[in-house]
């Protein structure tokens, strides 16, 4: 049985990269040596990520020409991709994505779509990236494990007919947040299952031990005491002068030290750049309490488990801190799959949708937090986790 894991899994993004990790040694578990299976990993494009802890992945136009017999789309933000956004991360210049911006705006929408379409050489595909048409891939079965929908505003009329019919044609769809099972089933898609981001076991699979021997960065290895913080590129403009602000307060306040820590490095992420900058403000007067770490997905892992508080924008950044039962704070209330997330997986002193300028305050309200109801609330999810991947052995099973 070849199983094709499916995603957005060829950019250097760290929660897209954590799912095929956790899907395929979830199912291995699972699953019979003597069921032949085997594992090849489809993104947008060809690339190789093993570098950073990632995979090496065929371009998904490879699909329906590798004869294989299941596909599984692993997870994240993917239902409702488009074929613009998904090639604009693609791009490794910021030039480039204001160029290709502008370009859309005068082809228009599905102008746009074709043409990124065709780029991938997918021209004579019907609908999005990620939603997987059976007949078109000639694969047996589709499954989709614990993904996310926040934005199905445009999907109307003919595509949403279309959506719908691709959409039926899983064998089994498990989504992660209750946002996403109301507006699928607006679309006339019953979802049953509701799981948390699978991202969650990766505490039991990466424990603080094993992690030590995957880092790059070994100069941090004994840091202890601080705080990380990590911030997206267009949520932190014009908010990097709160930021350092706030950031001086909890150090004051706290004494504890500031790590800040880029978690998104694709196009449209780019936590880097952001954090360059407060880096920089925050050196003028606090330049021993304040460090910048980069590394790889099990650097970042690591960086965080040994922490006593997360602050940030990054969806997985939050989920690896409650994972491993670190508190953590989602910023700003323009992210709904950060909010939908911690609003029905976390405990009820969790605090999301948080201002810049509120970061101190919530940092001492968080680090008071009960690490033991942290811990036993990342027990249950984990339970919860593993009873999706037991369905969907069973359904591989079959």
């Amino acid at each position: 049985m070849k199983i094709g894991l499916i995603g957005a899994i060829d950019r250097y993004n760290y929660g897209d990269i954590l799912f095929p990790l956790v899907v395929e040694n979830e199912l291995r578990r699972r699953l019979n040596k003597s069921d032949n299976f085997s594992f090849v990993y489809y993104a947008s494009k060809k690339n190789d990520l093993t570098n950073i802890g990632g995979n090496k992945t065929r371009p998904l136009s490879s699909l329906k020409l590798d004869n294989v017999d299941v596909a599984i789309v692993v997870g994240g933000e993917v239902l409702t991709a488009t074929w613009n956004r998904t090639y604009l991360h693609t791009l490794n210049s910021h030039f480039k994505v204001l160029v290709s911006r502008i370009l859309n705006k005068i082809r228009g929408f599905y102008r746009s779509e074709q043409y990124y379409k065709s780029k991938f050489n997918l021209a004579d595909l019907k609908g999005f990236p990620w939603v997987i048409d059976k007949r078109y891939y000639g694969v047996h079965k589709v499954l989709y494990n614990a993904v996310s929908g926040t934005d199905f505003e445009f999907i109307k009329g003919d595509l949403a007919s279309l959506y719908r019919d691709q959409m039926k044609q899983a064998d089994f769809i498990s989504v992660r947040d209750p946002l996403t099972q109301s507006n699928l089933e607006k679309v006339g898609i019953e979802t049953p299952y509701l799981f948390p981001d699978s991202a969650f076991k990766i505490s039991d699979i990466f424990t603080k031990d094993i992690l030590k021997t995957k880092i790059n960065n070994t100069n941090f290895v004994g840091l202890d005491d601080y705080i990380v913080f990590q911030v997206g590129k267009d949520f932190a403009r014009g908010n990097n002068k709160s930021i350092i602000k706030e950031l001086e307060k909890v150090i004051d306040i706290t004494d504890k030290k500031i790590v800040l820590l880029p978690i998104g490095m694709a196009a449209m992420h780019e936590d880097y750049i952001p954090l360059k900058k407060i880096l920089k403000g925050l050196q003028k007067n606090y330049s021993n309490k304040v460090l910048y770490i980069t590394g790889n997905i099990f650097d970042i892992m690591y960086t965080i488990s040994k922490a006593d508080l997360f602050i940030g924008t990054s969806l997985h950044g939050n989920i690896t801190a409650l994972s491993y039962g670190v508190p953590s704070i989602g910023l700003d209330a323009r992210i709904p799959k950060l909010r939908e997330f911690l609003k029905y997986f976390s405990i009820d002193g969790q605090q999301y949708d948080v201002n810049y300028d509120e970061i101190s305050s919530a940092a001492l309200i968080a680090l008071e937090i009960d690490k033991t109801e942290l811990s036993a609330n990342a027990c249950k999810l984990k339970k919860q986790v593993d009873k999706n991947f037991d369905l969907i052995a069973s359904v591989l099973r079959k």
